[in-house]
């Protein structure tokens, strides 16, 4: 996988991570199983904080609703989830956007309820006080992550983004990771902190890639023989490096040329995903999630992939 920046997923362990460049994401479900390789195109959050709902430029609509900032526990792990209480009357934290004519825009948010029974996500027209068309339900006391698509039309694309109470009735909830992007869909979350900001595309590296960086990625079956070598990078044409079954329970890094084992890894279960990362300078060796070590060819520059037996 090439991607020219940091991108986010979720991980075995259930939290929101991060990937660097050109590091593939492997995503897992919320119950724990692997779903497969994250690949997405370039998508844009155009809310400046996502994070901050505090700052401008969100705003209170109604002085009886307040923000604690930075409350709890988010889904990335950090101490960066913000608290909503709404006490009383029509309170709603409210931030208006400015979008284009005729565009189907997704805006999506991690929500955990603490006590609240009637809150609402808003996407009203910010000239209609009646009439709201677009709205979510929160209501879950787990970290979900809730999304709202809608189209503007010709005559009137000022819109509002509001998490309001809906009618007489209270409560508390936990907000984190607020983000508006164009397209039906939400896609992985995108963090900002005072600007906008662009998750590059993710693009699929196949055979004879020319690279400086790159990542690839094995999955090594249990019914692959001793014997079973997967080539997956050369210096020049005589030069190759495997990744191999050495014994019943573990696999090596082995350089043909020299004959010379390079580093040992454990087999874990019925399927291995093996990661190799090259910075343009030396390899980094991962396997079922765990870093296993680092690796300095001779001729880092002259990398390049080739496409002979391995098994992805």
């Amino acid at each position: 996988v090439s991607r020219n920046g940091s991108a986010t997923f979720l991980g075995a362990d259930g939290l929101l991570q991060t990937a660097g460049v050109n590091v593939p994401r492997l995503e897992y479900n919320p119950d724990g199983s692997f779903r497969g390789v994250l690949v997405e195109p370039a998508a844009t959050n155009l809310l400046t904080r996502s994070e901050d709902l505090d700052l401008s430029p969100w705003s209170i609509l109604v002085n009886e609703v307040s923000v604690t900032p930075n409350s709890d526990t988010a889904p990335n792990g950090t101490l960066t989830a913000d608290r909503i209480d709404f006490l009383s009357g029509n309170t709603r934290l409210i931030q208006v956007l400015n979008l284009l004519n005729d565009t189907t825009y997704t805006v999506s948010s991690y929500c955990k309820n603490i006590n609240a029974t009637q809150i609402s996500c808003l996407i009203p027209d910010t000239n209609i006080a009646a009439g709201i068309s677009y709205f979510s339900q929160i209501s879950t006391t787990q970290w979900r992550r809730v999304s709202i698509s809608f189209t503007t039309n010709s005559n009137n694309v000022s819109r509002s983004l509001q998490v309001t109470r809906n009618g007489n009735v209270g409560g508390s909830l936990l907000i984190w990771g607020v983000q508006l992007e164009t397209g039906s869909v939400a896609t992985s979350y995108i963090p900002t902190s005072g600007s906008t900001v662009t998750r590059p595309a993710d693009s699929i590296l196949g055979s004879s890639y020319n690279l400086t960086a790159y990542s690839f990625l094995y999955q090594l079956l249990d019914s692959d023989q001793f014997t079973n070598q997967y080539s997956f990078l050369a210096t020049r044409p005589s030069l190759k490096f495997y990744i191999r079954r050495s014994s019943l329970n573990g696999f090596n890094m082995f350089n043909q040329l020299a004959s010379q084992t390079i580093l040992n890894f454990p087999r874990v279960g019925q399927i291995n995903k093996i990661l190799i990362v090259c910075d343009g300078v030396k390899l980094s060796i991962y396997s079922n999630g765990v870093f296993r070590g680092n690796y300095t060819p001779a001729n880092p520059t002259d990398i390049h992939l080739v496409n002979d037996g391995f098994n992805i």
